[in-house]
């Protein structure tokens, strides 16, 4: 019997296929074409920030004017939950990160409507902060930690052939870690520019994050930590 199914194993067509090949290779010619992905730079979730406000605000500021992207992405909270005006919210709130994950019920458009009181959809706060609003950046809508879950992105990306993202905006150690895992596992080349991050836990929480985007990533050849000033330089 085993020599026999040995015998036609090579024959065998697996359903499986993986859903989203790597981009690290592109044909000879093509420009490789890039995004900036800015995450949950919100006014309620940037109000909760105060370490390296500043300085990364000033970085966020200066990439949205750089002409080098093929698209500027603003990816944020922004759910249909079942609380009304959103004021009732628990662990987390102010980062729209913390706390554990409650169950999805049918008025509750994501997990998190358990456990953030921000990202309410059609509601001011949850909207871009004024200073990066520009008509060249475009929304994404996004519905957990990381940027790709139940959202349009990856379409996007990939419609504009997009194999390179350079990741800022908040929380080091939530929605940027969670997003650049998922960038990665879907074979992006991925960015983190570190004076474009911070974290509302503030420099612990912030170094923790990094901690853990070092301990997945230092080893991968298609991610790399940068800063604002070497994208000159990695910019096709």
């Amino acid at each position: 019997m085993l020599p026999a199914l040995l015998a036609i194993l090579p024959q065998i067509s697996f359903a499986y296929t993986h859903p989203t090949p790597p981009l690290h290779s592109l044909p000879s010619g093509l420009k490789t074409k890039t995004a900036l992905l800015i995450i949950d730079m919100t006014v309620e979730q940037w109000a909760g920030i105060s370490y390296l406000r500043n300085e990364t605000l000033g970085v966020i500021e200066g990439l949205v004017e750089t002409k080098g992207f093929d698209l500027i992405l603003d990816s944020h909270l922004w759910m249909e939950c079942g609380d009304g005006d959103g004021d009732e919210g628990g662990p987390g709130d102010e980062g729209g990160g913390g706390g554990e994950t409650g169950g999805r019920t049918a008025s509750n458009e994501s997990t998190l409507c358990e456990v953030t009181a921000v990202g309410r959809k059609n509601t001011e706060p949850a909207r871009l902060i004024p200073s990066l609003r520009r008509p060249w950046v475009e929304f994404v809508e996004k519905k957990q930690y990381s940027c790709f879950y139940a959202s349009p992105l990856d379409a996007l990306l990939r419609t504009n052939g997009v194999s390179v993202i350079y990741v800022v905006g908040i929380n080091s150690n939530y929605c940027v870690f969670a997003t650049v895992l998922e960038a990665w596992e879907r074979g992006y080349d991925t960015r983190v520019v570190m004076d474009g991050i911070t974290s509302v836990d503030g420099q612990e929480g912030h170094e923790r994050g990094l901690k853990m985007l070092h301990s997945f990533f230092d080893l991968s050849t298609s991610f790399k930590f940068i800063n604002s000033t070497d994208i000159d330089i990695f910019l096709p």
